[in-house]
């Protein structure tokens, strides 16, 4: 039957997270989970264990039925919805069968979004826009149930933005089912609760990641469908705030910094404000947001491309969702090109590789010669960075990270804009291992040590000369190591070689100052 126009509009809103995509080329090439994945051809028995864990998650996510339920609400014919049923008849026979379960079978944030899909398909029921013969309505009863019965138990209910897919599903399908009265002051109260953690007072989000921080603003404004009203100004505001915040947290080059779990394309600046009174060729603005753990500087986002330079300074260490044990490193944009990078987070698949890229070693940090740091070894609370101060032809960033009781650093960087930049770092170290201080460069960006000084060249251009002090034990310049220095990632599951400077003190050097000189 057809769906009037009020229905219509009403359903695309409160289901807006579970639609999208072309049914047409899903059927005809596959379902694809995420660029560079080979596509997924729809077929029943339907294959639901994957070599690949983020790719195997989509799967028990019920993702790929997406581009049925748009085809479906722009034809109004439910036989795409019947279609779309078979392959939730067939994720229970799987559920139910002695083969090796998936890890993803009651997975958080998967059971979350079936419950939304599940409230799709039993309110259209409802409805009578859906025809459903016994079986059908039974099957989806019964899993509305189990769905229910997981996501209603606190402990359950995770951090962060899978745990904002699961209170909307339950607050979603129960009002389909017409057991929202039962669940909505809970569903109101952990919602609410997971606002305040996920974003700070200032509208900054928590996952340590300028990606995920982007992520979550547009999660909120997806989740806007009049199903949580009383929460509306709260979510309505720190959209508004922290939209405007995205941009900060995106490079020159139109990607988000590669800071913590953050890939692809980012937001542009919305509203720059006044230019900094600070001496440049070309103005600069900056956004400190440092009790968040962030602080951006760069050239105004009028200016062209090829002429503007960036800086971003963090520290954030209110979570472990998507951190990196990354605290008072920087990227640096020279001219639009990346002189020091971020390597970015590679996978989420357990192992030496993400061991790697999130920890210290991979990042523009001080540690230790023979201890890796991973996230969960630096406390909560541990790191932070000060206000930043702005001089007449400078701008001053600085803050300090206690990895552990033996070994904590501060860091002070004096940023002279189109000049260069001033690293005074103060060490305390109290192991037998020497203090290691570690560079990162961008892709295609050459470094060659000679007569005390580092070179910076991408295609025989110098770009910039790195000027360590001169006591130090050792130095190396290291590339394309075995789960280790010499790596950075732009996309997901592609990795490529890089340079990084590795400079080694003794353990009783207290003060380290590098010097790195813009030539371009």
């Amino acid at each position: 039957m057809s769906i009037d126009e009020v229905t219509l509009r009403e359903i695309k809103l409160k289901y807006r997270l579970i639609l999208g995509g072309d049914y047409e080329q899903l059927k005809v090439k596959g379902f694809v989970p995420r660029p560079g994945v080979k596509p997924i051809k729809l077929a029943l028995p339907f294959k639901w264990r994957y070599p690949d864990r983020n790719v195997e998650f989509t799967l028990h996510s019920w993702r790929f039925l997406n581009p049925f339920f748009s085809k479906f609400l722009l034809s109004s014919d439910a036989s795409y919805l019947i279609e779309a049923i078979e392959y939730v008849k067939d994720w229970q026979s799987y559920k139910k069968s002695e083969d090796k379960k998936s890890q993803f079978l009651w997975y958080d944030m998967a059971v979350g979004l079936r419950s939304i899909i599940l409230g799709f398909f039993l309110e259209l029921y409802k409805k009578n826009i859906l025809p459903l013969d016994d079986d059908s309505l039974l099957l989806l009863s019964d899993l509305a149930a189990e769905h229910i019965d997981n996501l209603s138990c606190e402990k359950n209910i995770t951090a962060g933005n899978h745990a904002l897919y699961q209170v909307m599903g339950l607050r979603i399908l129960s009002l389909s089912i017409g057991r929202d009265k039962e669940f909505f002051s809970y569903c109101s109260s952990i919602l609410e609760n997971l606002i305040s953690l996920s974003f700070d007072k200032y509208s900054v989000n928590t996952e340590n990641s300028p990606f995920y921080h982007g992520y979550n603003v547009e999660l909120l404004s997806r989740m806007r469908c009049g199903v949580f009203p009383g929460l509306d100004e709260k979510i309505n505001n720190i959209i508004r705030e922290g939209s405007a915040i995205t941009g900060w947290l995106t490079g020159i080059d139109g990607d988000y910094y590669s800071v913590g779990d953050s890939e692809g394309e980012g937001k542009p600046i919305k509203s720059a404000g006044p230019f900094d009174p600070v001496e440049s060729r070309v103005k600069h603005v900056h956004k400190d947001l440092s009790p968040s753990g962030y602080i951006a500087v760069r050239t105004h986002p009028r200016i062209d491309v090829l002429d503007s330079f960036s800086l971003l300074f963090h520290a954030t260490n209110s979570s472990y969702v998507h951190a990196h044990a990354d605290h008072l490193s920087f990227i640096v944009f020279l001219r639009g090109q990346e002189l020091i990078t971020d390597p970015g987070k590679y996978t989420y698949e357990y192992g030496a590789w993400r061991d790697y890229f999130v920890s210290d070693k991979a990042h523009n940090v001080i540690g230790l010669s023979d201890r890796v740091f991973l996230p969960k070894d630096i406390p909560l609370g541990a790191a932070s960075i000060d206000p930043i101060e702005l001089g007449e032809s400078f701008y001053r960033l600085s803050g300090s990270v206690k990895k552990s009781e033996d070994f904590s650093f501060s860091r002070s960087l004096l940023y002279k804009p189109e000049c260069g930049l001033l690293l005074h770092d103060t060490v305390h170290n109290q192991t037998s291992s020497n203090s290691e201080v570690r560079f990162h460069f961008g892709k295609d960006v050459q470094a060659v040590f000679e007569d005390g000084i580092i070179s910076l060249k991408k295609n025989e251009s110098l770009l910039a000369i790195l000027k360590p002090q001169n006591n130090f034990s050792s130095i190396s310049i290291r590339s394309g190591e075995e789960a280790g220095f010499g790596w950075a990632s732009k996309s997901y599951n592609d990795k490529f070689e890089i340079d990084v400077l590795v400079i080694e003190y003794d353990a009783s050097v207290s003060e380290v100052i590098t010097e790195i000189i813009f030539k371009m």
